[in-house]
């Protein structure tokens, strides 16, 4: 069977991967030369000396910047709001319709940062090209950078055993550790009953021994609910001590978690990323009721 290669090689666009990379990219482009580009050209000094106070001249910037994200992500929430009503036919109710719109409220709240990250940028530096240098790396930085360190550090100061190492110590626990010690336990119980094994025989001389001797059977009776008595404590005691490695696990996996998550916090792309996912209800949250 041919299989068509392109899905796999170009994946479908999620809005994630629009408004974490692409929007934000372009809020850098509206803010980086706003102010630097009219220093160089001469026109800030103009509309200084026209007694424009600096802070006014940065909030008009920053309004007009905000505004043209406002309609661009406004726009592309409509579209995708149309398109859900022709697919979805009136299938969402208004709690859905009340998550898409704090989904593009997020959305555009993210891209309003980096737009103003870029009007910094341009309100400290003289020349534009300065100024996209310091967005584009604070970009990078807030963007690419923080989001991959942080479950590499977190993993580094919460260390995790791995799943698989996990599994074969419950295994050893629960199998091959439980046998040794339950044999031991049996043999010491067959010590307390000296000259029972050869009293008792082998095979169908032990069935008719038991069926002639009701004290030997007595005693085998007492010696079987010894070592059953016995297993079953062993038994327990090392299911309990595998509850306890796998809980210790999941209690390490959680403090890795939660360390991943106040590192990445330097960032805004994974608070945008978990924003996105509760309000489509397919984040932590909801994985936690899953469980």
């Amino acid at each position: 069977l041919q299989v068509d290669p392109m899905p796999e090689l170009f994946a479908p666009l999620d809005l994630a991967f629009v408004v974490g990379f692409l929007l934000s990219l372009l809020g850098i482009v509206l803010g980086f030369d706003a102010l630097s580009g009219e220093k160089e050209r001469g026109t800030l000094r103009q509309m200084l000396a026209n007694r424009v106070k600096r802070s006014d001249l940065v909030l008009a910037k920053w309004l007009a910047g905000a505004i043209v994200l406002a309609v661009t992500v406004v726009t592309a929430a409509l579209l995708g709001a149309l398109a859900v009503s022709l697919r979805a036919g009136g299938l969402w109710g208004a709690r859905e319709w009340a998550a898409y719109g704090m989904i593009a409220l997020v959305s555009l709240l993210y891209c309003v940062f980096f737009f103003t990250l870029g009007l910094a940028a341009s309100a400290v530096s003289r020349a534009s090209s300065v100024s996209v240098l310091i967005a584009l790396l604070a970009w990078v930085l807030f963007v690419l950078v923080v989001p991959s360190l942080s479950p590499y550090l977190a993993a580094q100061m919460v260390r995790l055993p791995a799943v698989a190492a996990l599994e074969r110590d419950v295994q050893r626990i629960t199998s091959e550790e439980r046998d040794l010690l339950g044999q031991r336990e049996q043999d010491a119980i067959w010590t307390r009953y000296p000259g029972l094994a050869v009293a008792l025989g082998e095979g169908d001389e032990r069935r008719r021994r038991l069926d002639a001797d009701p004290a030997l059977r007595a005693r085998y009776r007492a010696l079987r609910g010894e070592v059953e008595a016995a297993w079953d404590g062993v038994n327990r005691k090392q299911r309990a001590k595998a509850a306890a490695l796998l809980a210790d696990w999941r209690a390490r996996a959680e403090r890795q978690l939660a360390v991943s998550k106040l590192l990445a916090a330097g960032s805004p792309l994974p608070s945008l990323t978990f924003a996105l996912t509760e309000l489509a209800d397919g984040g932590f949250s909801s994985l936690e009721r899953f469980e």
